[in-house]
């Protein structure tokens, strides 16, 4: 903090001196000359701190010093998953809704691999007794939306 508190002052009196050095110059053709000067002067002090950043190197990041608490990974794993379960759920709900089934359950069978990813292994769908086109419609409906094979059992 103390770093930006004196860049803010180096700043201050920079433009502190622009403008001085604008009121004692001579007017005249030199007047846009001196504005110029003290304009690049007053932007090389704002952008000063950006020339003392020294590179960074790759190595001075390596992933293997970062201490990742498994508590925290492990409730947002679940919560990722949660949160893709419901999509699906919602998914089902509203097809459902537009074929005019009743849903009883709808489970989701759903895993984070080790790269990861989610994976989608089974979805399965429960309803109340519907006719067998019907079932069958709104089983090809779901897989087309979804892009997986989705179980529907009837009561």
């Amino acid at each position: 903090m103390d770093a930006f508190r004196q860049w803010v002052l180096c700043v201050i009196i920079a433009a502190a001196a622009g403008t001085f050095a604008c009121i004692v110059s001579p007017k005249g053709s030199l007047d846009k000359t001196v504005r110029a000067v003290v304009g690049i002067f007053v932007v090389a002090s704002i952008c000063a701190p950006l020339m003392q950043l020294k590179k960074i190197d790759s190595a001075d990041y390596e992933l293997a010093s970062y201490n990742y608490d498994s508590d925290i990974t492990d409730e947002l794993t679940e919560y990722t998953l949660s949160a893709c379960r419901s999509a699906v759920e919602n998914e089902v709900l509203t097809l459902a809704d537009r074929f005019g089934i009743s849903i009883k359950d709808i489970f989701v069978d759903a895993y984070v691999d080790k790269d990861e990813c989610i994976i989608i292994q089974d979805i399965q769908v429960e309803i109340y007794s519907s006719c067998e086109s019907e079932t069958e419609s709104f089983s090809a409906e779901l897989k087309n939306n979804l892009g997986l094979s989705v179980t529907v059992n009837a009561e």
